[in-house]
């Protein structure tokens, strides 16, 4: 990486033969990762409307229906996403919006979006990241061991965590290709397409949680990956790929990261439908983490704003978001559905410290202001362990309470 205030000299203008182009920027980023090519990756450029048709073609695959009917009603309950709100349509005008470049793991194909139909320094440094993609898959295993490749049980915030070490390293990649490659001039052109207004609007458009959510693998990613090339070089980078953080936590703080800080193990009664009474199922099941748990705080605010009532949270409460998040130890997240469209959601955590959870609860409490969604805290086993159930009536928390608590 070049030293902060020097002066990267200009690069020769680049070859207009797109695959000279592509075949030298490739042999520069395998140069900066100290990764070889194991097969070959021929790029496809995408204008906005192939950008659109490649993003409808796998949409099923990647996204399946029923996973994101089960994770909308998850977030519904959560009081993140608006009742109204369509979650796929969400992500799609997000991700049509935002996206510049992406590479498939499935089938090995990388794609970058070039709305003027030109490769710029935007193209090209959005090659050298997805061409890092491109390596990592060549080189390690950790692309095919997402949860969305089938591993079983579902941990989003593992997921998470994995996501930031991929992105965190591509990111970290392709700023030390563009600091390397790009003439101050094309760099300072650059910072200005990030600033684009139609892609500003469409992030200030996501649900903040979501938002937090999709953006954290890029930002808390790099900073993790920053802090291991800089004290262990390239291979402290890929040794997290045969070692990769196992929660958003250990990537928010990385000596617990280095201290091998394990998340506790959380489980919810495997009868917890059936307690409900007939008619129940269980919808979904998952681990909600650091890093959402905090975004969830963030986004219902910390004085007082009900879960679910649209109002903006207060100045600050991303501060004590943090704050209340910060002592996780571990949690396990359930949404119900039973008959005449009820519904409940049961989400079990466990704290470092006794103080860490009644933090977490006070900051749940302020949440749960009246007005808001019914819902209800119950003490643990233990100091460190706090219950949350949430629910469209008083009568359903109660009884979602016995069924998860046995109380």
């Amino acid at each position: 990486m070049t030293p902060a205030g020097s002066v990267v000299p200009a690069t020769p203008a680049p070859s207009t033969d797109p695959a000279a182009l592509y075949a030298s920027i490739e042999r520069q980023v395998e140069t900066i990762r100290g990764l070889a090519p194991k097969r070959l990756v021929t790029p496809v450029l995408l204008d906005e409307a192939g950008l659109r048709a490649e993003l409808q073609a796998h949409s099923a695959e990647d996204n399946p229906p029923a996973a994101t009917a089960r994770e909308q009603r998850l977030l519904k309950a959560l009081g993140v996403l608006a009742p109204d709100a369509d979650l796929a349509a969400v992500m799609n005008a997000f991700l049509s919006g935002q996206i510049a470049g992406f590479y498939r793991p499935k089938d090995g194909h990388l794609y970058v979006v070039s709305r003027s139909g030109a490769i710029g320094a935007a193209e090209r440094t959005t090659f050298a990241h997805e061409y890092t993609h491109a390596l990592q898959d060549q080189s390690f295993p950790l692309l095919q061991q997402l949860d969305g490749a089938g591993t079983a049980p579902r941990n989003g915030d593992r997921d998470l965590a994995r996501l930031a070490i991929i992105e965190g390293d591509a990111t970290l990649a392709m700023t030390v290709w563009a600091q390397d490659h790009l003439s101050p001039l094309e760099l300072l052109d650059l910072l200005r397409s990030s600033f684009d207004p139609a892609q500003q609007a469409a992030l200030a458009a996501m649900p903040p949680f979501l938002r937090d959510t999709v953006l954290f693998p890029y930002q808390a990613g790099l900073q993790f990956a920053m802090g291991l090339q800089l004290s262990g070089g390239w291979p402290a980078v890929n040794a997290a790929f045969t070692a990769p953080p196992a929660s958003t936590e250990q990537v928010l703080h990385p000596d617990r990261y280095a201290s091998h800080e394990a998340p506790v193990v959380v489980t919810l009664p495997t009868d917890l439908a059936t307690r409900m009474g007939p008619g129940w199922t269980l919808e979904s099941e998952d681990t909600l983490g650091e890093l959402r748990i905090r975004a969830w705080l963030a986004a219902v605010g910390d004085s007082g704003v009900p879960v679910g009532s649209g109002a903006s949270p207060t100045p600050g409460s991303l501060a004590a978001a943090s704050s209340a998040a910060d002592g996780w130890g571990g949690d396990r997240v359930a949404t119900l559905r039973g008959p005449g469209g009820a519904w409940a959601l049961v989400l079990r955590t466990t704290w470092d410290t006794d103080r860490d959870a009644q933090e977490f609860a006070n900051a749940v409490s302020a949440a749960l202001a009246p007005g808001g969604r019914h819902g209800r805290l119950a003490a643990g086993a233990s100091p460190r362990e706090e219950w949350l159930v949430l629910a469209p009536s008083a009568e359903l928390v109660l009884a979602a309470e016995r069924a998860a608590t046995g109380r």
